[in-house]
């Protein structure tokens, strides 16, 4: 893991700018869903339990490293940090990660380990459903109540169906970040933002062809590998290559 300065100071995403937190996942996670495209945190009209008081933060240096490292310019890699995280933090009060518990693909991850999820639906029909519903959702530390009640029926599949950190990244990307379990991936994200970051970092080495988008510029690939299919429909290319100027001119 990459060292890096951390830096204590909410202040540091201030200057961000107020765009929406996504989270689930795109279409080459290669799961079965029936919704491919990302759903905007935004939307769902949760309450904001302080996503936006970051226990950690990122400095300048930081993204310089990553930015070297992954062979982008430095306000291009902003510019996808500002989309995708909205500027908040990646951690709630607690100290916990924010997460998204999502009960539709907790139904996939279970089918994948060979359980039937229907046996277990009773009683857990806010955490276990078989198509996206943003109504399950709830925000804040009602995801986590959501997420330890899922551990108890399988820990790995709950792990591997849950968004985690300031990118919102699935756990069942846990190998495209790099680890080789998704408890390691859980635990990482739970140290601090900077190592969010890093995850982020791996998971973008994972497709050389997002690397190549961004060292161009081409928002519009970069948006469709990165956000999916409905990347024109919520206007991601534009929001990146805005964002890519505010940073660039900053």
């Amino acid at each position: 893991m990459r060292k890096s300065t951390l830096t204590l100071a909410v202040a540091a995403f201030c200057c961000f700018l107020g765009l929406s937190t996504l989270v689930s996942c795109n279409k080459n996670d290669k799961e079965e869903s029936d919704e491919n495209r990302r759903v905007l945190y935004s939307e769902l009209d949760l309450p904001d339990d302080g996503a936006n008081s970051s226990k950690f933060g990122i400095t300048d240096d930081d993204i310089a490293s990553f930015a070297e490292d992954l062979g982008v310019e430095v306000a291009a890699l902003k510019a996808v940090w500002k989309v995708d995280t909205g500027g908040k933090g990646g951690f709630l009060p607690s100290g916990k990660p924010v997460i998204l518990f999502q009960g539709h693909i907790f139904w996939q991850q279970l089918r994948s380990r060979g359980l039937n999820p229907q046996d277990y639906v009773k009683g857990n029909e806010d955490i276990l459903y078989q198509k996206l519903d943003k109504t399950k959702f709830v925000g804040g530390e009602g995801e986590w109540e959501h997420l330890n009640r899922a551990i108890k029926i399988n820990e790995d599949a709950a792990l591997c169906s849950t968004s985690w950190g300031m990118f919102q990244i699935m756990g069942f990307n846990y190998g495209k970040c790099g680890c080789k379990t998704v408890q390691e991936f859980v635990s990482k994200m739970e140290e601090s933002e900077v190592s969010q970051f890093d995850l982020f970092v791996s998971f973008l080495k994972s497709n050389s062809n997002m690397i190549d988008a961004l060292k161009k510029k081409d928002w519009k690939t970069f948006a469709k590998l990165y956000f999916g299919p409905t990347y024109a429909q919520d206007r991601y290319d534009d929001k990146l290559s805005k964002a890519y100027n505010a940073a660039k001119n900053s």
